[in-house]
């Protein structure tokens, strides 16, 4: 683990968080966890967060969006569709940005993608 002021961040199994290990945690960034992991363990993730943190912790979401058939992840693309699957029965979910980012990305340029959109959610759980 490592802390600085009231900021902590832990390095492990995510799947072996219980809801004790995170209960004051209020708040919560997701840049490449979502993004990182294949279909079956996003829905699996997503349940896990859902059931380990509290009520009212806030936080947010960043993922990608692109045609997948272009080039496999990691990372790899997740949909606003399937943020609302994943995450809209137990999170108030707010898209606050879409951005397309293909000409930052070279990486995905390179690979043949013609379309990458990057997406910010808040979210707030219910």
């Amino acid at each position: 683990m490592y802390q600085a002021d009231q900021v902590e961040l832990w390095c492990g199994d995510f799947f072996a968080l219980g809801a004790g290990d995170v209960a004051d945690c209020t708040a919560l960034y997701d840049r490449a966890a979502l993004i990182a992991l294949p279909p079956l363990m996003r829905a699996r993730y997503c349940e896990h967060l859902s059931n380990v943190l509290v009520p009212g912790c806030q936080g947010v979401l960043i993922t990608l969006d692109y045609d997948q058939t272009q080039k496999a992840g990691p990372p790899f693309a997740v949909t606003d569709e399937e943020v609302k699957v994943l995450l809209g029965e137990y999170w108030a979910l707010a898209e606050l940005e879409e951005q397309d980012i293909l000409a930052e990305s070279w990486k995905f340029v390179q690979d043949g993608v013609d379309r990458l959109e990057e997406r910010v959610y808040q979210l707030a759980k219910r």
